[in-house]
């Protein structure tokens, strides 16, 4: 195993990408992500996803470094929470329980996230998700630090 990547290039300040929702009908999504460090190891992070049907998502999560390889994650629509794992080519989630929206019925989703970084810093993440066992969606994002954030990200 190589050595861990550090938080300055997994989780910068701004995101945008546009990824794939493979639910019907298919989506293009807009992503972006802000993080508010509240000391060296605890954050909040603030995600938005924009779909092309006009719906928005929001998420506050809250981090906490637990290791120097670890990151224990929560949001309102994960309550459980999930473990981040760094590694020398990227980050996965342990699989999490994930409350998601589907034509106003609210559905409990497992899934499974896994993320490469690329030599530029691009970052590719694939989120596969199950109901039930069942594959459901599967979500595929090329995630950039957006130009005028990438110095934004530094802790206080």
């Amino acid at each position: 195993m190589g050595a861990i990547l550090p938080l300055s290039q997994l989780l910068p300040a701004l995101h945008t990408t546009c990824g794939i929702l493979l639910l019907i009908p298919r989506q293009t999504v807009r992503f972006s992500r802000r993080a508010e460090w509240l000391s060296d190891a605890v954050w909040i992070v603030r995600d938005r996803l924009e779909y092309d049907s006009g719906a928005v998502a929001e998420r506050t999560m809250f981090a906490r470094l637990v290791a120097p390889d670890r990151i224990h994650v929560t949001a309102d629509d994960i309550p459980l929470g999930a473990n981040i794992l760094l590694h020398g080519k990227g980050f996965r989630f342990t699989p999490y329980l994930i409350w998601a929206q589907y034509r106003g019925r609210r559905l409990r989703l497992k899934c499974f996230d896994e993320n490469s970084v690329a030599d530029n810093g691009t970052i590719l993440d694939t989120i596969r998700m199950r109901w039930y066992g069942l594959p459901v969606a599967t979500m595929r994002m090329r995630i950039r630090a957006h130009r005028h954030a990438q110095g934004s990200a530094k802790k206080r």
